[in-house]
């Protein structure tokens, strides 16, 4: 299982979905580093985009040294959001998706890095030398055919971005991350953060519909979400699925420090895997 997820509801609340490749590896150190330097940047109260920003590049930096030092290579897509204020501070590398339902309707708080989806993406990359194979980016060195990447942008890859491996030829992939601020609302009612294995087979007009149904019939969060990856299993995914819901519709309009927000997060590929925490 290569996706994974922090949940942290003390203080300034951090979710985050990680959704590795090509190992455990990255999401891993995404899951136990992310959150500590984004939270300890010393302006993460007065700009937290700027601060979201920069600790996913410092977390970028330092898993390349990672790898380089310790000769392994694995990488990572992600989606987080902090509530700081009466804000929520959303940012994304790659394809996990953050949506937010606000009255009913589903609003997508993210953008998706990948040629297939954002054809700039596939512009930037040839502008800097890179290669397409369809919507593939292709290694610069080796075999694009057997090595390449369905996003434009990721957290680690150290074969895609190190010059031992590339030769200096750039690849254009990158860390850079998609970041947005929004003040909260009292029509905002809840957040789902999902991995592509949700949102390849559900529209997010669908997941909104759905938590808001399951709501209606008093399920709890994690009935909620076992409800979005059963759905999401039903229709055919092939892919790990992790999906964390956040009810922000307790949350005192400006006011966080009471958070009573509940978060639960599954991950399952097939029917034979299956994982959950939450606050």
């Amino acid at each position: 299982m290569e996706d994974k997820h922090t949940m942290l509801a003390e203080g300034i609340p951090f979710f985050g979905v990680y959704d590795g490749h090509g190992g455990t590896g990255c999401a891993e150190y995404l899951r136990d580093n992310l959150h500590r330097l984004i939270l300890s940047h010393p302006e993460v109260k007065t700009q937290p985009d700027k601060a979201l920003r920069e600790g996913i590049l410092e977390a970028d930096r330092a898993f390349l040294k990672k790898c380089e030092a310790e000769q392994t290579d694995s990488g990572c897509v992600c989606a987080v959001v902090l509530l700081v204020g009466d804000k929520l501070v959303v940012g994304n590398v790659g394809d996990t998706e953050i949506v937010l339902c606000r009255d009913g309707k589903a609003t997508a708080l993210t953008t998706k890095h990948s040629p297939k989806f954002d054809p700039t993406e596939a512009d930037r990359i040839r502008a800097v030398g890179g290669k397409m194979i369809g919507h593939r980016v292709a290694h610069p060195k080796f075999n694009g055919r057997a090595c390449s990447l369905a996003v434009s942008r990721a957290i680690g890859d150290a074969t895609f971005k190190l010059d031992s491996y590339t030769g200096g030829q750039p690849s254009g992939i990158i860390a850079e991350p998609y970041t947005t601020v929004r003040r909260i609302t009292p029509q905002d009612e809840f957040l789902v953060i999902g991995c592509d294995g949700l949102w390849d087979v559900l529209t997010h007009q669908e997941v909104v519909d759905i938590c808001r149904q399951c709501d209606d019939d008093g399920a709890t969060p994690h009935m909620i979400t076992e409800a979005l990856v059963d759905e999401a299993m039903l229709r055919g995914s092939t892919d790990n699925v992790t999906v964390a819901f956040v009810s922000i519709q307790s949350i005192p309009h400006g006011d966080l420090s009471r958070n009573r927000s509940s978060a639960f997060s599954i991950s399952r590929k097939g029917s034979d895997c299956y994982s959950m925490s939450g606050k």
